[in-house]
């Protein structure tokens, strides 16, 4: 119980001191306040950056994940799950597009225009012409494809089969351009109910909610379907999970950085805060405090600051995040040749827990490193050397 006692007394003794020297103690302060405001806002940031990279590429056109040559057969109760928000089914037919003498290979795909436009982006990059609608008997193709042809708004073309067994004639309605070379190239779109023929196949491309388990989710429709020809976006497009992983590592190199200077700062600083000092310490080890009770009073001081600065950081990057999240961050000018920001170049910062907690555990283990200096310059300081400053 003594013990107890006695640490509080350290404690206060510790507080005293920082409430003495509050102008020192104010700058080391808002060093550590500033550094984690802004590592949490930062952190906020290139989360909501690689939530808009990922929205931006499934919402294209492929969903978070994508099945392929499904049986058209299969039940709505196969794709049931709590965090499916949508599924779009498709039907694709393989073949040659032509006009007079040009001819060229595609993917034909038939689609439910309104499903279409409410859950995925493609429409929004039309540059000619009209988007499909229900019951249209016209063809929606990439500018590629239409270059490739010759062809514009209004003009008839020819798609067969590859078997040539099957021919159907089309107006373009519209052309699109993704900017996706291999996408604009080959991919053109009609009404299901408008398809060359009809096929037993279907792709389908599935919307989940925020924070949805993919792999579960996969498996379970594995389970349901006996289908193994199911693929999430990570597995569609490995670069953009590359590039995920790199930014990831790109932030943690940061706010390792960021805090190592700051410990530095903070060490320095904190050194002439105990120099000032150094003549009270002297005459609290002359009355009988111990070298390693010397070190636990360092130790507390700074403890103290950081618990609270930091504390205040991550109230600030949190507010910060919440006003700028609602309308978000417009990098549209900066984006507009970026396959990964295609349908939009709005950011909206976003907070995880580990966004949350990681920058003010940084800054109280670097600030902590930071104080063994002072600590140790004032534990292994002699009392008669410290008492003649007096």
């Amino acid at each position: 119980m003594s013990k107890l006692i006695y640490i509080l007394f350290l404690i206060k003794t510790a507080t005293n001191f920082l409430l003495r020297s509050w102008r020192s103690t104010s700058v080391l302060s808002f060093m550590i306040f500033s550094a984690v405001g802004t590592m949490v806002f930062l952190s906020a940031l290139a989360t909501g950056t690689n939530d808009a990279m990922i929205r931006n590429s499934v919402g294209l056109f492929s969903g978070h994940i994508s099945g392929f040559n499904l049986n058209d057969k299969m039940s709505e109760t196969s794709f049931q799950h709590k965090d499916v928000a949508s599924i779009l089914k498709r039907q694709v037919i393989n073949g040659i597009i032509s006009k007079n003498t040009n001819i060229h290979r595609v993917q034909l795909t038939g689609i439910n225009p309104e499903e279409e436009k409410t859950n995925t982006g493609l429409w929004k990059k039309t540059v000619s012409g009209k988007y499909l609608v229900k019951n249209s008997k016209g063809l929606y193709i990439g500018a590629n494809c239409a270059k490739f042809l010759n062809a514009g708004i209004g003009d008839k073309v020819k798609f067969t089969d590859l078997s040539g067994k099957s021919e159907h004639y089309y107006t373009i309605n519209g052309i699109f351009k993704t900017g996706l070379t291999a996408f604009d190239d080959n991919k053109i779109f009609c009404d299901s109910g408008n398809l060359a023929f009809q096929t037993q196949l279907l792709n389908v491309a599935v919307f989940l909610k925020e924070g949805a388990d993919i792999p579960e989710i996969i498996n379970s429709f594995k389970n349901s379907s006996a289908n193994e020809n199911f693929l999430a976006w990570y597995e569609m497009m490995p670069d953009l999970k590359q590039l995920i992983e790199m930014n990831d590592i790109s932030m943690g190199i940061l706010t390792t950085i960021v805090f190592t200077i700051l410990s530095i700062g903070v060490s320095c600083a904190f050194m002439i805060f105990v120099l000032k000092n150094l003549h009270e310490y002297g005459v609290m080890k002359s009355m009988g405090l111990s070298s390693s009770e010397t070190v636990f009073l360092i130790f507390t001081e700074v403890f103290i600051m950081i618990f609270f600065a930091a504390a205040v950081g991550v109230l600030f990057g949190l507010l910060v995040v919440q006003i700028i999240s609602g309308n978000g961050i417009d990098i549209s000018s900066v984006t507009s040749h970026n396959k990964y920001f295609i349908i939009s170049g709005i950011i909206y910062p976003r907070l995880t827990f580990s966004d949350l907690i990681l920058p003010p555990v940084m800054s109280f283990v670097f600030c902590i490193l930071a104080a063994a200096w002072p600590a140790y310059t004032v534990s292994t300081s002699k009392i008669s050397k410290v008492m003649k400053t007096i």
